[in-house]
Formats: structure tokens, sequence, C-alpha cells
């Protein structure tokens, strides 16, 4: 357990700010006030090497977590707070680097920015970035980058999560709400493809904005503004190259909920209902018309993101939260809003009052 803060000239040399070892752990250590990154890993030659910070805090620095290893290394972080550096949170090349139970916040840079190799960010939150939340990038070997992203709180940054020139990405359960350009975004090179399933994509600028290669975008809740009326300039999914497989989302409060691309089976265009959407409770209300709306994720998940069973009660919800109630969608109709006659005032298929006469 340590603590280390800003140091005198002449300790400075006591303390070298580059760590080189094949293994090392850093648990249960604060780093603040450092000119330059709080921790640099930079080794470009040691194989296999695993770095691990746990349990710690990286604060008030030049920038946060700096690592270079070579693609069969590995870095872990988890249960750790890493904030208020005035650049990038974390900064990471090659190695694979697994993020767990991490809060990164309110750094100058990117939240994350992780080239040309996997990176898992699980069960954390990203808020407040100067730039980009998360963003895993395929800069000089984009088929060794893959992007996993689950369960995770992605807020207030200049845009979400981006997977850019990636050979795979997997964008599920998690919550990308009022960031200032788009909430999700994705280019895919290789052969796999960008799968966005049960997010809930709330008041940001633009909704999913897949830029290239093969991709799925369903079960998500992609909402914007007051949740009463259209954002001018928002749109919900935007499709610039490549195909893309769309179903089972709810759209709202976009005056141009699809560019490029087409409406889906399933697609819900009606407000989302959340617990308290001013405070950031996106969890669905009684009778949202997200509950049982959604499609089965298939081996994506199993769980929403707190962790309940997908699904709870027989149907899929859309969004990131499942339903923990057996009530279901039962819901009070809005003013004007119609109910859905009866099968038995169809004729045809459509409403007619002439059904009642037969």
């Amino acid at each position: 357990s340590h603590s280390l803060t800003r140091r005198p000239d002449h300790l400075s040399s006591q303390m070298p700010s580059q760590v080189y070892s094949l293994e090392c752990l850093v648990e249960k250590t604060t780093i603040s006030g450092t000119s330059s990154w709080g921790m640099v890993v930079s080794n470009s030659k040691a194989k296999a090497q695993k770095v691990t910070l746990k349990d710690s805090k990286i604060l008030k620095c030049g920038g946060g977590l700096n690592a270079t290893m070579l693609s069969d290394g590995q870095l872990n972080v988890s249960d750790s707070s890493i904030a208020d550096n005035r650049s990038h949170g974390i900064y990471s090349w090659r190695a694979k680097s697994v993020l767990t139970k991490t809060t990164i916040a309110r750094n100058s840079g990117y939240g994350v920015l992780h080239y040309d190799g996997p990176i898992d960010v699980n069960d954390s939150t990203i808020n407040d970035s100067g730039s980009y939340g998360l963003m895993a990038y395929g800069y000089k070997n984009s088929a060794a980058t893959r992007l996993s992203a689950r369960r995770n709180r992605i807020t207030g940054n200049s845009s979400g999560i981006f997977a850019y020139r990636v050979d795979d990405a997997k964008i599920v359960n998690n919550v990308a709400a009022g960031n200032r350009s788009y909430g999700v975004a994705a280019s895919v090179t290789g052969r796999g493809a960008a799968d966005i399933w049960n997010n809930s994509i709330v008041d940001n600028r633009y909704g999913v904005w897949h830029v290239s290669g093969k991709g799925s975008i369903r079960n998500n809740i992609i909402a914007n503004g007051d949740m009463k009326s259209a954002a001018r300039s928002a749109y919900g999914i935007y499709l610039s190259r490549g195909t893309l497989d769309v179903g089972h989302n709810l759209l709202f409060g976009q005056q141009r909920k699809y560019v490029n691309t087409s409406p889906g089976n399933g697609d819900v265009l009606k407000p989302p209902r959340f617990v308290d959407h001013a405070k950031g409770d996106f969890r669905l209300a009684a009778g949202s018309p997200a509950i049982n709306a959604g499609t089965s994720p298939g081996s994506l998940t199993s769980v929403d993101i707190q962790g309940l069973s997908r699904p709870m009660f027989g149907a899929f919800e859309i969004g990131a939260f499942e339903y923990p109630e057996k009530s279901g969608s039962v819901r009070i109709l809005d003013w004007g809003e119609m109910a859905a006659p009866p099968k038995s005032l169809l004729l045809n298929g459509r409403p007619s009052f002439n059904a009642l006469l037969n």
C-alpha cells in the first residue's frame, strides 16, 4: 500500500516514472500530482509480460496510465480510479487490456484510448472526458484490434464508444448517455462484425453511427431530447457504408431516425418511459413499450447491465435493463394515443367499424 505524490526535484531520481518488468503488480496505491504520467509501462522486449493495477488511484497527474507492451502481454486494471488528469485516462498499445470495475473520470483527453490490440472493458464508468470516452483504434494492425464493452456507463464525454478500424466489436448492455456527439460508433475492417445490442443510448447528439463493415444493431433504446419532442440535429441510426442487420430497437426524439438504412422488424417508435430520465435512471418504468419487445441476444449475453437474468420472464427487453416485475408492459395510454383494436375489430388487417356487423 503506497501513496505517491508530487516530489521535490532532489528525490525524483529515486522514484522513476517508468516501470520495466516481466510482471508488475501495483496494488492499493495512490499516485497524484505528478507533472507527467502517473504510471508508465514501457517495455518493448519482455515476452508475455503482465502488468496489473488494482485497487489504486491515479489522480491529478499529467496523464493517467500509459502502457506500451508487446502484443503477447496483458494489462489488467480493476477496482481503481483514474481521474482529473491533464491528458488521457488510459493510453495503451498492442497488449491485451482488461478493465474491470474501474472509474475513469474528468480526464482532459480520452477516457480510454487503445491501439492495435484487443481490449475488454466491463462494469466500469467513463465520464466527462475531454475527448472520446472509450476508443479502440486499429492504427497499424486493425486485424488484431477487437473491442468488447459490456455493462459500462459512458456519460458526458465528447463522444461515447468508438470501435474504429477494428476486426470485431461486441458492445452490449451499456448506458451511453449525455455524450456531446454520438453515443456509439463502429468501423469494422476485418471478417468480424460490430454487434451493438441491448444498450441504452440516451441524450447524445447522435445515436449509433455504423461507419463501415458488417454490423448488427438490435435491442437498443436510442432516445433524445425531453422525450416529448424531436431534437432537430439528432439522428437515430446512421449507415455510412457496409451492411447492417437492424431490428427490435426503440427510437424516439429524433427528426431523422434512420439515415441510409430502414426500420427493422420489431422496431418501436414510442417514448421509452424511464424510471427517472432527469436523474439519469434509465431503468424501465412500468408500462414502458421496451418491456417484452426485444429479441434473444443468443450467446452475446445472458444478463443485463445489473446482472439480472436475460430474460427475466420469458420475453426479452429492449435496452440495457431487464424489467424485474411480472406485470410486463401494461400501461396507461397517453392522452390522444389509441390502443390497438382487438382482433374482432379488424377487417382485412385494418380497424373497421364494419367488423362489428359481422
